[in-house]
């Protein structure tokens, strides 16, 4: 996940795989974060990765270049070629919304917008004031597993006292802990 106060200034980018496709999101010189495709228009090379900040995005393969706002705005030699249009040409954009400082992408450019898929979210949250959170570390984990199994993980509470009794214990005595099943058995 991203935040805003990851890309505060203009130029600064932070590159992203969503559902496996790359993503690169920007704060433009109009302040206006945008994302795009990470891809030159003409040969595929990737312009960007990782993060930090830059005044553009030059493609390491023939120089194409390209604006913060995803426009190219320059390419050695095409002056050569009739009839290009370097507005027809810049980097393929990704619908980018933000939320309460999250950045979300969709790749789906004929879905509902954000604010109203969330729906009742923004008011349940709102107590928490997500919007003046800032980044302060990022700690990414690959896991190796099924990823149904991972979730159902973080979606029960039969494992805590085996597995993080030790940690909790320094917090709070394990011995005011009631677990409390759902059903016939202990998942």
């Amino acid at each position: 996940s991203v935040r805003a106060d990851q890309i505060p200034n203009a130029g600064d980018f932070y590159c992203e795989d969503v559902c496996g496709e790359p993503a690169v999101l920007v704060r433009g010189n109009d302040d206006v974060i945008r994302a795009f495709s990470p891809f030159c228009r003409h040969r595929g090379s990737r312009v960007v990765e990782g993060e930090g900040n830059c005044k553009a995005f030059v493609c390491p393969y023939h120089n194409w270049v390209y604006s913060l706002e995803g426009q190219l705005v320059g390419t050695p030699g095409i002056d050569k070629t009739e009839n290009f249009d370097l507005s027809e040409y810049g980097l393929h954009p990704i619908r980018a919304e933000s939320w309460a400082g999250f950045l979300f992408v969709n790749f789906d450019k004929n879905t509902v917008p954000l604010i109203e898929w969330l729906g009742d979210l923004p008011e349940v949250m709102a107590r928490y004031r997500l919007d003046e959170m800032v980044m302060t570390r990022k700690i990414t984990h690959h896991i190796e597993s099924n990823r149904k199994i991972y979730c159902d993980n973080t979606n029960e509470a039969y494992h805590i006292a085996m597995v993080h009794g030790g940690s909790i214990e320094q917090i709070g005595a394990m011995s005011t802990w009631r677990f409390e099943g759902q059903g016939g058995g202990p998942y």
